[in-house]
């Protein structure tokens, strides 16, 4: 069931004339979610794997959901004994963390005021992109907008309440 609010024909007159503001206030709500999702509940520990392959599979593991929760994803590769070795001897815990935090600082959620996007910048060693390597057998960024989703949601339905009362 959704939320109900009380608003004069005014306000609502008012909402329904600026589209493209509604869709800016909307998609900003969604940047906090976001970033609390990618350094709070990605990937807190090495067994937290999962897989995501597409786009297309990460929106039937939002619609098959109930109540805004998607459904879980399906259980992804464990990680390797001798890169988690190589990992504890350079001090290095989170599961996502490499090369002196780069997929940590090298993942950014970019708000353009039309769209935002999760990007990584790829770090290149020896000839390996380790980014996208991880990103293919881990899905970071797709497992950060399914675990901020419910959040998002939330916070857009609220951006847009305060909108329409305005």
């Amino acid at each position: 069931m959704g939320k109900q609010i009380e608003i004069t024909l005014e306000q609502l007159k008012n909402f329904l004339d600026q589209p493209y503001h509604n869709r800016f206030v909307m998609l900003e709500s969604a940047v906090e979610p976001l970033n609390q999702s990618f350094n709070r509940n990605v990937f807190t520990s090495h067994d937290d794997t999962w897989k995501i392959e597409s786009k297309k599979e990460l929106q039937i593991l939002i619609a098959r959901g109930k109540s805004h929760t998607p459904a879980q994803p399906r259980k992804g590769k464990a990680y390797n004994k001798d890169y988690l070795h190589q990992k504890e001897l350079m001090g290095e815990t989170r599961p996502h963390v490499f090369m002196n935090y780069g997929f940590l600082h090298g993942t950014q959620i970019i708000f353009t005021g039309e769209k935002v996007e999760l990007k990584t910048t790829p770090i290149i060693q020896r000839g390996f992109d380790y980014l996208s390597f991880h990103e293919t057998h881990r899905s970071v960024l797709k497992l950060t907008f399914l675990r901020a989703w419910q959040k998002i949601i939330d916070k857009m339905i609220n951006a847009l309440i305060k909108e329409a009362k305005k």
